[in-house]
């Protein structure tokens, strides 16, 4: 699949399934393609990016599916390649909700995902960009992650 990492809001975006065969008859098979609903509007909370412009970047709010309207606010993606260009300083404001993160090195495809679950921040969120990487995440609605924890 070409990188095409231009900064854009999008009538329809697509992940591939690419990690487990499925064997549920209404899910995709490994080679379908999963398709989201539309972008629920431009990426927000994203403060301006230190050090030198250069690059590519993609930032997308994908719409949750109405199944999952009781406990998912929205998607998101970002996919960033540095390769050639000075690594960078990105920070947000995150918007107090709990956030459910995967991160793929794209650089090492074979490598582990990175899965973790962030609180509400009650400051900025800083992080370093280099290389090529991919994040998907999950932000959750006030209360809707209890659902899935036990206490």
């Amino acid at each position: 699949m070409p990188l095409n990492l231009q900064s854009k809001t999008t009538s329809q975006a697509t992940i591939e399934e690419t990690r487990q065969l499925s064997t549920a008859p209404d899910r995709p098979s490994r080679n379908e393609t999963v398709a989201f609903a539309e972008t629920v509007g431009p990426p927000r909370g994203v403060l301006k990016p230190s050090g030198s412009p250069g690059g590519q970047f993609l930032h997308l709010r994908l719409a949750r599916p109405p199944s999952l309207t009781p406990w998912i606010q929205h998607f998101w993606m970002v996919e960033w390649d540095l390769r050639q260009a000075t690594p960078r300083v990105q920070e947000t404001i995150p918007h107090p909700n709990i956030y459910l993160v995967f991160e793929q090195n794209l650089e090492q495809p074979l490598s582990p995902m990175a899965a973790e679950i962030f609180g509400v921040s009650t400051g900025k969120f800083s992080r370093r960009l280099d290389g090529r990487s991919r994040v998907f995440g999950v932000k959750f609605k006030p209360g809707g992650f209890r659902t899935f924890v036990s206490v």
